[in-house]
C-alpha cells in the first residue's frame, strides 16, 4: 500500500474537509442579513375599542369602580370574553 492511501491519512483528510465545510457554513450564516419579520396585521374591532375605553374609565375610578354598575357590566363582559363564556362547564 502506498503512503498516500494509509487509513490514518485518509481519515485525517476527511476530518479536515468536514471541519472546513462546517467553518464555511458558519461564516455564511454569520454574515447573512437577517430577514425582517413580516408585519402582523392588527385587528381591532370597534366593540373592543369601546370595551377598552370603558375598562380604562373604570380603572381611573379606582375603588369606586366596584360600586359602579357600568364597570361591573364591563368587568363581566371582559371576564366572559377571557374565559370563553358560553362554552359550557369543563
Amino acid at each position: 500500500m502506498s503512503d498516500a492511501m494509509e487509513p490514518g491519512k485518509v481519515l485525517r483528510g476527511a476530518a479536515l474537509a468536514v471541519l472546513g465545510a462546517a467553518l464555511l457554513a458558519t461564516a455564511v450564516a454569520v454574515h447573512r442579513e437577517p430577514k425582517a419579520p413580516a408585519p402582523v396585521p392588527r385587528l381591532v374591532s370597534e366593540r373592543r375599542d369601546e370595551m377598552s375605553a370603558e375598562l380604562a374609565r373604570c380603572r381611573s375610578l379606582g375603588l369606586a369602580a366596584a360600586e359602579d354598575p357600568d364597570c361591573k357590566a364591563a368587568g363581566a363582559r371582559a371576564r366572559d370574553r377571557f374565559l370563553g363564556a358560553g362554552e359550557g362547564e369543563r
